[in-house]
């Protein structure tokens, strides 16, 4: 039942004028928020929607960093190899993980061997490693 604003009568749903006073009726605030979902203004959308991507990034940040010390105390060095040409030095490393890193790390392993930077963050975790 819709209720007029002006005489208070209550009047069918349908009808989109008072019976008694003849003033159009309007939606009542709680028909309105009832049938259709509520309007947020768009920088309380942006607003969530940064916080969301800054847990995504700041999470994704703390998963590749966290790899460099667990590089560090859980890999075992099955060869190194070092070949010399004209030009460079190659050094080769063949590296064997515990079945879990490899699971749980193989997006960051990936990234080791394609980023430089990325081996260069690893490699700050071995720094200790050659004079040994």
């Amino acid at each position: 039942m819709k209720e007029c604003d002006y005489c208070g009568r209550e009047n069918p749903d349908q009808s989109d004028r008072c019976s008694e006073c003849g003033t159009t009726l309007t939606e009542s605030a709680d028909e309105k928020s009832d049938d259709k979902p509520q309007n947020r203004p768009l920088l309380e959308w942006l607003g969530t929607s940064f916080l969301y991507a800054g847990t995504f990034i700041v999470i994704a940040l703390l998963y590749l960093l966290s790899f460099g010390p667990v590089d560090h105390y859980c890999n075992k060095v099955v060869t190194k190899t070092s070949t010399t040409n004209a030009y460079s030095v190659v050094r080769r490393v063949t590296v064997r993980y515990h079945p879990w890193v490899g699971m749980i790390y193989r997006p960051a392993i990936y990234l080791r061997m394609r980023s430089e930077l990325y081996e260069r963050y690893i490699a700050l975790w071995h720094r200790g490693d050659e004079l040994n």
